[in-house]
């Protein structure tokens, strides 16, 4: 069972071969590759090694999550014959925060702006340059956007923005919404906000 690995990097565990007996053994080997080499890798120093009595060798797995969530897979390790089944498990963090998703402005006047940021952050201690689709408010009458994060490395703990802006184009509710793309994942972003009126009307 592999710790949380983040997306795009890479967690090892060994197993361990041992020679229990009281005398040297060169054990033949068979098998050993995880059923799923997208995910899981894996790697020995076990062919050939005479072991001494205690002596020891290792399989060593690695975990290497393309996309976020939980992932398993399984192999057989043969052994002069008898088979030791395998498992693997781990869960994958994806290594990019994107907040918030909720955009609320304050009340604007019509013709004026108002502008709140959405903030991608690299939580991941990896330096990351990340490829970004989207973003666009579907609305871009009464809402816009700019952002500064296009071909940006952002080392861990580093951030870059999304600049999201409200211009109401009349007095009542407004809101619309967009999606962030972040290496693959989708971030759903909704906008919205009032429009008021603070035109001074004099009645004599």
């Amino acid at each position: 069972s592999f710790p949380a690995t983040y997306v795009g990097s890479t967690s090892s565990l060994t197993v361990t071969i041992t020679n229990g007996s009281s005398t040297t053994q060169t054990p033949s080997f068979a098998g050993g590759a995880p059923n799923d080499p997208t995910t899981f890798g894996g790697s020995q120093n076990c062919a050939g090694v005479a072991l001494n009595p205690g002596g020891t060798c290792e399989f060593t797995y690695t975990f290497e999550p393309a996309t976020a969530g939980d992932h398993t897979s399984s192999t057989t390790i043969g052994i002069d014959g008898d088979n030791f089944s395998i498992t693997m498990s781990g869960h994958a963090d994806f290594p990019l925060s994107v907040a918030p998703t909720d955009v609320s402005f304050p009340d604007t006047a019509v013709g004026n702006t108002s502008s709140i940021a959405v903030v991608v952050t690299n939580v991941s201690p990896t330096a990351l340059t990340p490829n970004y689709a989207g973003g666009a408010p579907t609305d871009p009458t009464n809402f816009g956007g700019s952002q500064n994060c296009a071909g940006v490395s952002l080392a861990g703990g580093e951030s870059c923005q999304f600049t999201y802006t409200f211009t109401p184009s009349a007095p009542g509710p407004w809101s619309t919404s967009t999606t962030i793309d972040v290496d693959g994942e989708d971030f759903a972003i909704s906008l919205h906000g009032t429009g008021v009126d603070d035109s001074n009307t004099t009645t004599t």
